[in-house]
């Protein structure tokens, strides 16, 4: 059985989440928007002017339908899901040529998602993942088996070396400081703590990782964006209790509800 949900609750803003579950049930793909700066779009233009479908939503939807639709009839390997990642990657970057030729970093930002999605196939499963959307695996019992590694700007890992650059050019809420961080720290493998971002520029692909992991029968396979996982998954690393205990319920309806009542701004889970 496959299932998936995403939630939305910014008010006024569109939803930016997409997923994708391909005819056959064997290729998941999920993608999260990265938007364009809300506050600073609506102090300088008219919200009837915001782009309908945004430009975010157009990338994650790009994501979801490429990939699954360049998997349909391949046989899977570690490669080849990297090329289905590089060819959504390559259908963002045609959008952006044509609509966004001169991005400025702030509201006029690059189109681009982060992403995960997987091809299943004689009892393997092979992965790939951007940044801070991921895939996790549980056993029959629920105990996690196998999870992603965070690798989004706000990781551990990340986050302290970004945040004096951030707080050195008047903070987040400051256009210009936004702008230093996507312009350089984005897509930039010379950059140390920079992060990935599918916006149709080669250098995303270098934090594009991929591999393969054996699944058993009454495995759960959970391929998700990062504001609805972080709601679940603990400081330990654990998944919530609750959550597993109704995940293994089978009970879709109750699971959709328990992650409704959680999430803060937008997420998807499949």
């Amino acid at each position: 059985m496959m299932y998936g949900f995403t939630f939305h609750r910014l008010k006024g803003e569109q939803a930016e989440d997409f997923y994708e579950i391909d005819k056959n049930k064997t290729i998941i793909a999920v993608a999260d928007g990265v938007h364009r700066d809300w506050d600073e779009w609506l102090r300088k233009e008219k919200l009837s002017n915001y782009p309908n479908p945004s430009p975010a939503r157009i990338a994650s939807e790009t994501f979801c339908k490429t990939f699954c639709s360049y998997l349909s009839d391949k046989n899977p390997s570690e490669k080849i899901i990297r090329d289905a990642f590089l060819r959504a990657n390559q259908d963002i970057d045609k959008w952006n040529k044509k609509n966004i030729p001169k991005p400025d970093y702030v509201i006029n930002d690059f189109a681009g998602c982060v992403s995960a999605g997987f091809m299943e196939k004689d009892g393997w499963l092979y992965w790939g993942f951007l940044a801070d959307s991921g895939i996790a695996i549980l056993n029959k019992t629920g105990d996690l088996e196998f999870k992603t590694q965070d690798e989004g700007p706000q990781s551990k890992e990340k986050n302290p070396s970004l945040e004096p650059i951030v707080d050195a050019n008047g903070g987040w809420k400051n256009p210009n400081a936004r702008k230093i961080i996507r312009s350089r720290y984005r897509n930039n493998p010379y950059e140390k703590f920079a992060y990935g971002v599918l916006t149709g520029e080669p250098e995303a692909m270098h934090y594009v990782k991929t591999g393969r992991k054996e699944i058993n029968n009454g495995n759960y396979i959970l391929v998700y964006s990062d504001d609805l996982i972080k709601i679940n998954f603990q400081e330990n690393g654990r998944l919530n209790s609750e959550f597993v205990r109704i995940l293994l319920k089978n009970d879709m309806g109750e699971l959709r509800s328990f992650c409704e009542d959680k999430i803060v701004s937008e997420g998807t889970l499949v």
